[in-house]
């Protein structure tokens, strides 16, 4: 039996189908059921922890290095050492450039504020801690109103 086949089957015996069938419901049906909702103190909450957990990582594994030897840019360069690692750092720029051109629209189009302390947080410790907290900010500021 190949690896397809027994993913296949350890997902059907997992039940996983049932569940992404049952986020193929309407909202209507889900909400009759209660199934499937996140509501906003879950969402901040599991947001908060994720930017936590990922700051908490990033001190231990780069504070201690970048003390011994206080070179920021080649703290900088160290990401681009493999192939690799300069995909996955490549990445990271990009999406710390999309974040901040989101950040800077939405100033424009919607009046958000103080989104350039998302985006300085975007750079260190690093996208997920600015990414949290603009989602966290445009809660705050823009309330019950959808965007």
């Amino acid at each position: 039996m190949g690896l397809p086949v027994r993913l296949v089957e350890g997902c059907r015996d997992a039940g996983l189908f049932a569940t992404i069938g049952k986020a193929c419901h309407t909202p209507a049906q889900r909400s009759a059921r209660g199934a499937g909702q996140m509501n906003e103190k879950t969402f901040k909450a599991a947001i908060i922890a994720a930017a936590g957990v990922f700051t908490a990582l990033f001190a231990m594994w780069c504070i201690p290095p970048l003390i011994a030897d206080p070179d920021v840019v080649g703290a900088f360069a160290a990401g681009f050492v493999n192939p690799y690692a300069s995909g996955y750092a490549a990445d990271t720029l990009a999406c710390w450039v999309i974040l901040t051109a989101w950040i800077v629209y939405e100033r424009q189009t919607l009046g958000l504020r103080h989104g350039w302390v998302c985006a300085v947080l975007g750079i260190v410790p690093g996208v997920a801690v600015g990414f949290a907290f603009y989602l966290l900010l445009r809660m705050r500021q823009l309330g019950g109103r959808a965007a």
